[in-house]
């Protein structure tokens, strides 16, 4: 792929929150909420890759994720361990909270990548 071709390259940044429970024993059937501990609330990003007929469909001219689609990122699965028959209770939610369009960062090159670079630019 050439370099330009990267540069038009889009991704889309979903922020989530993640809150709910596990299971508190190291089993699970039979645990219903009263035994479940509480997982740590935590807000983090996740990039994906996007293509055009995505952002034209699903992208606002403000670069942000459409809130119908948003929705289709939120997750709330039972995460226990074991057997899985936790109370329909214990679950973990992956809340989308919001997503924007974003150009994927460039790795940052070490100082020797980037003088061997200059050295081949040169033509030492």
């Amino acid at each position: 792929m050439a370099d330009s071709e990267k540069q038009d390259t889009f991704y889309l940044e979903i922020t989530f929150k993640k809150s709910g429970h596990t299971c508190g024993k190291g089993y699970c059937s039979g645990n219903d909420i009263g035994d479940a501990i509480p997982v740590k609330p935590e807000i983090y990003t996740k990039i994906h890759e996007v293509n055009g007929m995505y952002i034209s469909k699903y992208i606002k001219d403000d670069d942000t994720l459409r809130e119908s689609e948003l929705k289709t990122y939120t997750t709330e699965m039972n995460e226990c361990r074991g057997s899985g028959y936790c109370s329909s209770k214990i679950k973990v939610r992956r809340e989308a909270i919001s997503g924007k369009l974003v150009e994927k960062k460039k790795k940052k090159k070490t100082l020797k990548q980037q003088y061997l670079e200059m050295r081949a630019r040169k033509g030492d």
